[in-house]
């Protein structure tokens, strides 16, 4: 499997490489449409060892990121996680007609006595381009990049709704007037 490699920190050694070839070919054998793979190694402050991956498959993206305080612990883990996102993202794309998702509408009426906290400051920026899609492959999208909540263009009503995971397992949506 081809795949962009950035190592953050520290010089990438071939054994490192070959580790990291190895655990990902796991990936050949469960998914095969995969557009493009990055691979981000970090060495942290006070020795901490992160991995993120990104891979694009088809028109999603699936991401994982793992810390620890060994390298090629974080690679098993990452390479673990994105595993189980890949088969659950095969299982949903396979269970999409037998599904049927519950979505409830919140609207946010602030009570008159909140108390007032502190905010931070903001320190990234992302802009992303809002791709049309229905419900629920706003809702498949938001579990595979493991988010709470999704923001997206509803491809029905062509406005801007988030979708969100509820405490109690359900989903909700958004909409806005």
């Amino acid at each position: 499997m081809d795949y962009n490699i950035v190592a953050k920190g520290f010089e990438m050694s071939n054994a490192l490489r070959s580790y990291l070839d190895k655990r990902l070919s796991k990936l050949d054998r469960i998914v095969d449409n995969v557009v493009s793979m990055d691979v981000r190694l970090t060495r942290e402050v006070k020795g901490r060892e992160k991995v993120e991956i990104t891979m694009h498959v088809g028109d999603k993206y699936i991401r994982v990121e793992e810390v620890s305080d060994d390298l090629y612990t974080s690679i098993d883990m990452a390479v673990d996680t994105l595993v189980k996102r890949v088969k659950k993202f095969k299982e949903m794309r396979r269970d999409r007609q037998k599904r049927a998702v519950k979505i409830s509408s919140a609207v946010y009426e602030p009570q008159e006595k909140e108390k007032e906290e502190t905010v931070g400051e903001i320190v990234r920026v992302k802009r992303f381009f809002l791709k049309p899609m229905n419900v629920d492959e706003a809702i498949d999208q938001m579990e595979l990049l493991g988010h709470t909540f999704f923001v997206f263009r509803n491809a029905e009503t062509d406005e801007i709704n988030v979708v969100y995971k509820r405490k109690d397992g359900n989903y909700g949506l958004i909409e806005f007037e």
